[in-house]
């Protein structure tokens, strides 16, 4: 798929996997001063239990993990480009 035209082109690209949402994520500080366009998620976006017995635990995941990114979404575009085994 080509970008809209009057898209911005992308000239900083920052990149992160396996992301343990429990725990302290400093790191975003230091990815906001870069002011990336884009920001790739390369898999394990999620650590949650290996015996997810609903969705609703699964998305508790999703949530928390988001919630930890600070302001990222709202200043670049950020793709999951890699699924991996924690993420679904």
């Amino acid at each position: 798929m080509s970008p809209p035209v009057d898209a911005e082109p992308v000239r900083v690209v920052a990149f992160g996997s396996c992301r343990k949402q429990q725990f302290k994520q400093p790191i975003w500080a230091a990815v906001e001063r870069l002011r990336p366009d884009l920001f790739a998620w390369l898999g394990d976006y999620v650590y949650c239990s290996k015996r997810i017995k609903h969705l609703t635990e699964l998305e508790s995941c999703y949530a928390s993990a988001a919630a930890s990114e600070g302001g990222l979404r709202s200043a670049a575009r950020v793709i999951e480009g890699v699924w991996d085994d924690h993420d679904y």
